[in-house]
């Protein structure tokens, strides 16, 4: 089963940029959930989360960021859009021999832009448990 495949790092006008936040974080409790119970099948679940990836679509992004300039600025601590084939290359690690005790990991791929998230630079809003008591889950 292939992995999903979503973007982390959505652009628009609306929603302070964020409009897709739910769907992509529904994604994330939708691979959870497949995983957890796919897994005593041997079946594997995981989700590829992409940066901003170079496409026939940048153009338009680009617009609804405010420039190219501001899209590549969070699209990674290189300040570059990824190519496509640097989005295919984890796909196909997930889909591989290799990745064989990988199962329902979110991998991210946005060359170290997390890390500004988890250093509290950034906002983070795919960090809270979509259900469940947070505070329990944590303790």
């Amino acid at each position: 089963m292939p992995p999903s495949t979503r973007s982390k790092n959505s652009v628009s006008t609306t929603n302070r940029g964020r409009p897709l936040t739910p769907s992509k974080r529904l994604l994330n409790l939708f691979m959870a959930h497949s995983a957890t119970a796919l897994g005593s099948r041997g079946i594997r679940v995981n989700a590829v989360l992409p940066t901003s990836t170079e496409t026939g679509l940048t153009s338009d992004f680009a617009v609804m960021a405010g420039g190219r300039a501001s899209l590549e600025s969070r699209a990674g601590l290189n300040q570059r859009l990824a190519t496509p084939e640097e989005m295919a290359d984890p796909v196909v690690f997930l889909n591989s021999h290799a990745a064989r005790y990988i199962s329902g990991h979110p991998l991210t791929v946005d060359f170290g832009a997390r890390n500004l998230q988890l250093l509290g630079r950034t906002a983070d809003a795919l960090d809270r448990p979509l259900i469940g008591n947070a505070r329990g889950a944590r303790s």
